[in-house]
């Protein structure tokens, strides 16, 4: 058990360094109105996101996208802390601690939270502005997986919430 908690703490970790390049990268397209003279934000955004929309957004449109878009990956970055403490207090022993339903039941809610935000926001975005009706099916399997984990996390809330009855139940019968 201990290799595959470390797997899934690399994993973790690995996501988090992922998209806080990912925002970085964001972060810097963001502040940088104009990036060359055929490269803007809105075509960066249409060729990143909707590359079979019809049309191309005005520029506060791109801005607003990027903006929100930088904010829901930084709200997932801290939602991937927290899943990663808790791993890590597995990890070292600790299966069970007196915070851990409630942990679980964050990460979990973040992450349906971040997934129901981000599709909403291409779709929005995709459809009313870049006129890519294509975005409901290419952004679906980003936003089933988030959604997925975070149900799974929110089950995995409930059983520690009982494990956590019971080991208190155990302790006082000692």
């Amino acid at each position: 058990m201990e290799w595959h908690l470390k797997v899934i703490l690399t994993i973790i970790n690995l996501s988090i360094l992922g998209y806080f390049i990912y925002c970085l990268i964001w972060f810097i397209a963001l502040f940088s109105p104009l990036l060359s003279e055929d490269l803007t934000l809105q075509s960066v955004i249409k060729e990143e996101y909707f590359s079979k929309g019809l049309d191309l957004a005005p520029y506060y449109i791109g801005l607003a996208f990027a903006f929100l878009n930088l904010l829901l990956h930084l709200y997932l970055i801290d939602k991937l802390l927290l899943a990663r403490k808790v791993v890590a207090k597995i990890y070292s022993g600790v299966i069970i601690y007196q915070n851990q339903p409630s942990d679980l039941k964050k990460v979990g809610a973040g992450f349906i939270v971040f997934a129901k935000l981000k599709y909403s926001l291409l779709m929005i975005t995709g459809v009313f502005f870049y006129n890519d009706i294509h975005i409901f099916i290419a952004a679906l399997p980003q936003f089933l997986l988030f959604y997925l984990l975070g149900k799974l996390m929110l089950i995995i809330a409930i059983i520690s919430s009982k494990s956590e009855i019971l080991q208190q139940e155990n302790e006082l019968t000692v």
